[in-house]
Order: C-alpha cells, then structure tokens, then sequence
C-alpha cells in the first residue's frame, strides 16, 4: 500500500474521532505498514480535535502560501526571458511546500520557515541592490518593508501552530519517546488518552 494511500485512511479514521493511539493500535499489526512509518505519518498528521484557533491560524497560513505561490508565478514568468534556472526551482520548492502546507503536513512546517526566512534574505538583497537614485525607490522600499513585515507575521502564525499542533517535533523530526519509538502525540495528549 502506498504511502499516500496510508495517509488518506489515516485521515479518515481520524475525522471519525478516534485518537491517534486508537489509529496505531488498528493499523499496526497490518503487515503493509513498518511500524516506524506509521509512527511518522501519524506524527505528520494533525489529531482531528485541534483547537479552532490553530485550524483559523492554518486556513490563514495556506492563504498566504497561496499568494506566496502567485507571487513565485510572476517571478519565474518575469524570468522566462532570461530563462533564470534560479527562480524555477524557487517556484517548485514553494509550490511542493505550499501543497503540502495545504494538506496540514507536520514535516514541512520548519522547512517552510526556514524557506520564508530565505525569502526574507532574498528580499532584503534584491532592495539594496537597486539604485538609491532610482525614481521609485521609495515604492521599492515600502513594498520590500511590507513584504517582510507579512512573511515575518505568517513565520510567527507558523511556529504558533506548529508548537500547539505539532509539539512533538524537535527540529526536523519527531521526538523520540521513553521507549525510543517516534512520538506522534503532544506529551499531554498521550496522558490525557492513556487508559491506566
């Protein structure tokens, strides 16, 4: 079974309303899934009863991926003339992270911080490059200062959802659990679901 398969029935049994250890309890005796992979889907995906604050935060997240993308668009439309193999890739990697952002994947939330923090340097470089001299420099200015006011807002709208959403990841990856298994619920959770 596929991967993508794996997670769409994840998903579904979650909307149902059982729990991430109801989930694994189900699925991990099934001989298609190693367990360390259930274990990392499960920790990608979201539980179904997050706060609606952080579902809120995230539909305002992916509008900004979205326009994020939209913008990438012009860019590399802009860049078809000098065919700048740069702003392609740029265009690609935004777009993998804004479907996958979309789709509430936990383990694209830091590399897509990490992405608009590079944005941010990008932007900085490309206004201190242009001419001081320049009769719209001052326009320059204002949308490079707007521009990075909105990506460091939506970096911090990011962190925000992926401490209350996904608090498990330290860096990259899940944490590891006493037992060292991939932790795929939020400490509290787990003790909240424990039946003992």
């Amino acid at each position: 079974m596929k991967k993508s398969e794996i997670r769409k029935e994840i998903k579904v049994i979650l909307k149902n309303g059982t729990s991430k250890i109801g989930v694994y309890e189900s699925l991990r005796q099934r001989d298609d899934i190693p367990d360390v992979e259930l274990r990392k889907l499960l920790a990608s995906i979201p539980d179904a009863n997050i706060d609606k604050i952080d579902k809120v935060l995230h539909k305002i997240i992916c509008v900004f991926w979205v326009l994020f993308a939209l913008i990438e668009i012009g860019n590399v439309i802009d860049g078809l003339i000098s065919i700048n193999l740069k702003l392609l890739i740029s265009f690609i990697v935004t777009v993998y992270i804004t479907v996958q952002i979309w789709r509430f994947n936990g383990d694209l939330y830091l590399p897509a911080i990490v992405w608009l923090g590079l944005s941010v340097i990008n932007a900085l470089r490309e206004f201190y490059s242009i001419d001081p001299y320049d009769p719209d420099y001052e326009l320059y200015q204002i949308m490079t200062y707007v521009y990075i006011s909105v990506v460091i807002i939506v970096i911090a709208l990011m962190i925000i959802v992926r401490k209350n959403v996904f608090g498990y990841y330290k860096w990259f990856k899940p944490e590891m659990n006493f037992k060292n298994e991939i932790m795929f619920e939020n400490y509290k959770t787990t003790l909240n679901n424990d039946p003992s």
